[in-house]
């Protein structure tokens, strides 16, 4: 599956935007405890938001390299 560099960005987007919920939540909320949403937070939404992250600033690297592969 094929994306266009546009439709990678709004995707990306997408994901920051509805990983900041839960995000939010347990930072304004003062959630202390363990419990889901902190673990959701720690296990998937940070490291996404890294991920995400690092491929938003590699992106002309990564597909340079990708171009040079296929």
């Amino acid at each position: 599956m094929k994306f266009s560099s546009a439709k990678l960005r709004i995707w990306l987007r997408a994901f920051h935007l509805l990983g900041m919920m839960p995000l939010g939540l347990v930072i304004y909320t003062g959630l202390d405890h363990p419990g889901i949403l902190l673990q959701l937070v720690q296990f998937v939404v940070f490291p996404g938001f890294a991920v995400t992250g690092l491929i938003m600033w590699q992106m002309p690297r990564l597909n340079k390299w990708l171009h040079q592969r296929g």
